[in-house]
């Protein structure tokens, strides 16, 4: 079958669903000029639509399922933190695009949240605890909970960065580093995604005395035995421990992090040849965009498509299938050299403003050496109205 064929096919079978679309603007050019205000109108399924701008507000979705992504070819630039908690296990959280000045939680939820090109740094670190006696900061392992994931039954990250700043300095003793991402009785799976600890503070001296430095972070800190970590194509970068001018401890450096700190959870990590799958997470309908097949010269190509987002592991060599149901494997073809393809989507429009049309897929590829995954990718098409 031709490529754009299959592809087309692949579009044309998914039908609209019953929909709100939301669209924020700053400007008050949409329904809505925060994202906040939207968040509480939306119910389950719903859409968010965010046009580029700045938005100075924290962002919490609670209790059920929506997608959340800037126009097409925009950023989204929020100056707090972003919630995720309670997402019904029929349901699912789609988040793309989001450069926030904050940090990530996600508690407790059934249904499976993903997150797609998104920028964490955290928050200022604070410079104690209130908990930790300020004698053992220099410890390992005491990196600061800020990116934290906790009580999530499947969390995906594709192509973000997730940063824990660094601990800071009251004039005696200083704070530990934050945590790139914490996770806690949680599965998580990361494609393409930064971690990275920040330094510890350094103590400070006075009087021909010393304080205590902090500790660096972790780039992922795991806290349990019941999480489950995959990672495919990841940067783990740990922080840094703080340095002590005189020596109260047995080194001049406070501990410095670990890329992975594991309280005993399977971490698996991706052993394959590269493939990577690309397509703009939100489409207007009528537009004809591409989709980006990266691999090997000479990979047998398929695209999976099905709806339900989920997944199941087949092992370190295949990765994570992340369709719950798969209904159709259509063949995309061979890899030619160079070692990547594009194909048209083939347009599409939803009927009218209340519908929208959203795609859930992967890409399997076939090499002499076996079989494997590429992340999940989530499209949406709302209408050319909005």
């Amino acid at each position: 079958m031709n490529p754009s064929l299959a592809f087309a096919v692949a579009v044309f079978l998914s039908g609209p669903s019953l929909a709100h679309v939301h669209v924020v603007d700053a400007g008050g050019s949409g329904h809505f000029t925060t994202i906040g205000a939207a968040v509480a109108a939306a119910v389950d399924g719903d859409v968010i639509l965010v046009r580029p701008g700045h938005y100075a507000e924290s962002v919490e979705i609670d209790g059920f399922g929506v997608v959340l992504a800037p126009e097409p070819a925009g950023t989204l630039l929020i100056d707090g933190d972003m919630f995720v908690r309670n997402v019904p296990l029929a349901s699912h959280v789609s988040i793309t695009g989001i450069h926030s000045s904050g940090s990530l939680t996600v508690e407790p939820s059934e249904g499976s949240v993903v997150l797609q090109s998104c920028v964490f740094p955290g928050a200022s670190a604070p410079v104690l605890d209130g908990i930790t006696p300020f004698y053992l900061y220099y410890e390992c392992g005491r990196g600061q909970l800020l990116n934290r994931i906790e009580g999530a039954r499947s969390v995906t990250l594709i192509d973000c960065a997730l940063t824990g700043p660094d601990g800071a300095n009251a004039g005696w003793d200083g704070s530990p580093g934050a945590n790139g991402l914490t996770v806690t009785s949680s599965s998580v799976a990361l494609y393409g995604t930064t971690l990275e600890g920040g330094a510890g503070a350094g103590a400070g001296k006075i009087f021909g005395g010393a304080g205590i430095a902090g500790a660096g972070g972790d780039a992922l800190s795991i806290k349990d035995a019941n999480s489950f970590v995959f990672l495919d194509d990841c940067t783990l970068v740990r922080g840094i421990g703080g340095y002590t001018p005189s020596v109260p401890i047995p080194s001049p450096h406070a501990c410095h992090g670990d890329p992975i700190r594991n309280a005993g959870s399977p971490v698996q990590t991706a052993d394959h040849p590269e493939l990577t799958l690309e397509v703009p997470a939100v489409l207007v309908g009528g537009s004809t965009p591409t989709l980006s097949v990266a691999a090997e010269e000479e990979t047998q190509a398929l695209l999976l498509h099905g709806t339900t987002l989920g997944w199941r592991p087949f092992g370190a060599p295949i990765g994570l299938l992340h369709l719950a149901h798969v209904q159709r494997i259509i063949p995309l073809g061979t890899i030619p050299a160079g070692g990547s393809f594009e194909l048209s989507l083939a347009p599409q429009e939803p009927a009218t403003a209340g519908e929208l049309i959203e795609i859930d897929y992967q890409v399997i590829g076939f090499t002499d050496s076996g079989r494997f995954l590429s992340e999940p990718r989530v499209l949406v098409i709302v209408h050319s109205s909005l």
